[in-house]
């Protein structure tokens, strides 16, 4: 698999982020089959985080892709997902996100007034893990356990409020300061558990799986069938404006001329390499007109450079060099590394007279849920690219 056909970012979220994003519909759950956790290794999960050993990790999908997903995790219904064009879906890991949110999901739903009052929760799990303070052990309660005062449900954890009144409620108990102690621990280490979040962006189904495979897992079947979604232009060619559909087709150059002691760069762009090329003359700069017109050299290196685990690397190291104009690198790099960015800057600005976005941030920089209004607003406009 090339490594430019799927597009990896690993980071580290917080698990009640992780958590909240399923519960607010920015982190999708697919509806795919898989086996539901046993007891036995829910409590083993809850054990590990508790003695601050890593949750986790999980593989994000970032497509334009739609997949049916979940609208519930046992008793919690979850947020219906503001619609927008990328969408980020849950591909690997869906056991223990499930496992997690179906223990410490409810505290969103007891916290969310108005949810609530639009839907009753529709049952009751009949399993739930339960943590012992004198024992500092988990077990898996059952409905109609009588729990201990020192013995409660971590479906409570998250709730900042329940969080106060229970460690209240210990002050008077026997040993009271070194229960609060224990249960500010456990708190503690629930909130700073981490979870690695592998974000993949990809469109390309096929090489998305060879990803999977050496994780163990797959896409459903009707996914893995779509194949390659190559009718989306992928990147535009700064000379001829036609689409660039692959990463080999593709070639980054600029020109470099030297002046004293100093390295002056100009004319960073992205354009077809020259097999490539729909016009007869190419795409690229001609080096040695531009060196006969102020003797600048021409610098320039295949697209998959850029792309892939490294790319941002190198472009940063472009960067960070001084020579070329730092608002040319900087839109390079929103160009092949922010999703949606390539084609979205071509109507932001249009997008924004029009209403369809408020941009809060500096000129030229855009959310992800701004760039997905704007592809949305672009499609229905019928406006091109």
């Amino acid at each position: 698999m090339a490594e430019h056909d799927v597009q990896q970012q690993a980071l580290s979220q917080q698990l009640p982020a992780l958590l909240r994003d399923v519960y607010e519909g920015k982190l999708r759950l697919p509806e795919v089959p898989h086996e539901p956790w046993e007891d036995e290794r829910r409590l083993k999960l809850f054990e590990s985080i508790y003695h601050r050993f890593p949750a986790g990790s999980v593989v994000v999908w970032r497509t334009a892709q739609h997949l049916q997903c979940r609208v519930s995790i046992g008793p919690v219904p979850l947020r219906e997902p503001a619609e927008t064009r990328i969408r980020d879906y849950l591909i690997d890991g869906i056991g223990l996100v499930e496992t997690l949110f179906q223990e410490l999901g409810q505290a969103f739903w007891d916290m969310d007034e108005p949810a609530r009052r639009r839907l009753a929760v529709s049952e009751n799990p009949t399993a739930f893990v339960t943590f012992e303070l004198r024992t500092q052990t988990f077990r898996m309660g059952r409905s109609g356990d009588v729990l201990q005062p020192t013995e409660f449900t971590m479906a409570r954890l998250l709730d900042a409020s329940w969080q106060h009144a229970f460690s209240a409620s210990l002050r008077s108990l026997p040993m009271g300061p070194q229960l609060q102690g224990r249960f500010s621990r456990l708190v503690d280490n629930f909130f700073e558990a981490l979870v690695t979040v592998v974000r993949v962006v990809s469109e390309d189904t096929k090489a998305l799986q060879q990803l999977l495979t050496v994780r163990g897992t797959a896409l459903p079947p009707h996914l893995l069938e779509q194949g390659p979604a190559t009718a989306t232009p992928r990147w535009y060619c700064d000379t001829c404006g036609q689409a660039i559909r692959h990463s080999r087709d593709g070639w980054v150059e600029w020109l470099v001329r030297t002046e004293g002691a100093r390295r002056i760069g100009r004319g960073f762009r992205l354009v077809h390499h020259q097999p490539a090329s729909p016009l007869p003359q190419g795409c690229q700069y001609d080096g040695d007109l531009e060196y006969q017109r102020d003797q600048s050299v021409l610098a320039d290196v295949a697209l998959d450079d850029f792309l892939g685990h490294d790319g941002l690397t190198y472009l940063l190291e472009v960067l960070s060099r001084g020579e070329l104009p730092q608002e040319q690198v900087v839109e390079m790099i929103k160009r092949l590394h922010t999703p949606g960015y390539e084609r979205a800057r071509f109507h932001a600005r249009a997008a924004a007279a029009e209403g369809v976005i408020e941009p809060n941030l500096a000129p030229g920089f855009y959310s992800r849920r701004d760039i997905a209004q704007v592809l949305d607003w672009a499609d229905v406009e019928g406006r091109k690219p």
